[in-house]
């Protein structure tokens, strides 16, 4: 087991990953439920997400972002290359853990209020606000809409740096659809940019060179460039 590469590239060896991320990700909704009857505190600043106002288009860039965070960990496990796909995963768990820890440790929700505005995107917008009472209107601070997008810019970015331009202007663009869809308060979307920050900082820093050695000690980063 300790000398399995599970960052090899292939589908079959990044499976397990893969799907240990994805079964750790829906961790989201019990803590949502869980926080539902334990209150919370509004994380808004009254002077900005007061005046905030309601841009239904903005539906749309948001709607994009749960796409992105839905598809990108699967299409990282078919594209990425063995060192950026082990980073991605690494950072991503973490980011995740974060949220978790805080969301639990301070809970914040979002106040919905009813949306008067018509037509399409309108609509479209009220089933999400419809959805959120559902599912519980907590995990806000730190946005994991925002954090979940970032992290995964930040990998696409270093895999076609050409990109860059349209890749942060899309991440504001998501940052942006939260509030102005007020999903979130400006806060949540602050915190979710400082934990991906954090996130991206610690996974670099120490925990991939702590990783990379550990895979020499098994093994493991000998063969890995042996194969290259």
């Amino acid at each position: 087991m300790l000398k399995r590469d599970w960052f090899a590239e292939g589908f079959k060896n990044r499976f397990p990953i893969l799907a240990l991320v994805l079964a750790y990700s829906l961790v989201y909704f019990p803590i949502n439920r869980y926080l539902m009857d334990k209150g919370g505190w509004v994380a808004d600043i009254e002077l900005i997400d007061g005046n905030m106002p309601l841009i239904p288009i903005f539906v749309v860039p948001y709607i994009i972002g749960l796409l992105m965070i839905g598809i990108f960990p699967l299409w990282a496990t078919f594209k990425l290359p063995r060192d950026l796909y082990q980073e991605y995963i690494v950072a991503l768990l973490v980011v995740m853990t974060m949220g978790f820890s805080l969301w639990l440790l301070v809970p914040a929700y979002v106040i919905k209020e009813p949306i008067t505005e018509t037509g399409f995107f309108a609509d479209l917008l009220r089933g999400f606000h419809t959805g959120d009472d559902t599912t519980g209107v907590h995990n806000a601070i730190p946005s994991s809409h925002v954090y979940y997008v970032t992290i995964a810019t930040l990998f696409f970015i270093q895999w076609r740096r050409r990109l860059i331009v349209p890749l942060l202007i899309f991440a504001v663009l998501n940052a942006l659809s939260t509030m102005f869809t007020h999903q979130h308060y400006i806060l949540d979307v602050l915190a979710g940019f400082g934990v991906t920050a954090l996130a991206y900082g610690i996974t670099n820093v120490w925990l991939i060179p702590y990783i990379r050695r550990e895979e020499v000690r098994h093994g493991i980063r000998k063969l890995h460039l042996l194969k290259e």
